[in-house]
């Protein structure tokens, strides 16, 4: 059976903001044309890689600092003021992680994938272009006025 990434994907996202970050992901296909003005400043990627077999899936995730920042406030039950840039890189990766651990309960009730550790990172802005170009395929969200952007690489040895 062949695994719909993109609708596994998006309710994934869809499940995973609106119970653990109580925020609505709205999907925008047409963001960067429509937003671009919104691609400055530092930016938040975390990526994080599953296999089974001879499957390799990697997704990415990308969001400006501000939108990760109020992410690990949600997450930290606490004021975004409060939240320190070492707790928004962790909060970014277990972002990540909870959205991959919800794919992977979705396409593998037997257990047969292994999920990989989140690795995070700030991506400055002007280098957005070759880190979106990473991924195969594209989700593209309005996330409470922030861009949000998800993309996975399938690769079969």
């Amino acid at each position: 059976m062949e695994v719909q990434w993109r609708k596994v994907l998006k309710d994934s996202i869809s499940e995973a903001f609106s119970t653990m970050y109580f925020m609505v992901p709205e999907e925008m296909p047409d963001l960067l044309d429509e937003r671009g003005d919104d691609f400055k400043g530092s930016w938040f990627q975390s990526n994080l890689s599953a296999n089974r077999d001879s499957i390799t899936i990697k997704i990415w995730a990308w969001g400006p600092a501000e939108l990760a920042r109020i992410l690990s406030a949600n997450i930290l039950s606490c004021e975004p003021e409060e939240v320190e840039d070492s707790d928004m890189m962790d909060a970014y990766g277990e972002m990540l992680n909870i959205v991959v651990g919800s794919v992977l309960t979705a396409i593998d009730p037997k257990g047969e994938w292994q999920m990989g550790l989140p690795d995070s990172s700030h991506v400055p802005a002007e280098d957005l272009g070759p880190a979106f170009a990473q991924a195969q395929e594209h989700l593209f969200y309005d996330l409470e006025e922030y861009p949000f952007i998800c993309g996975w690489r399938l690769h079969r040895k």
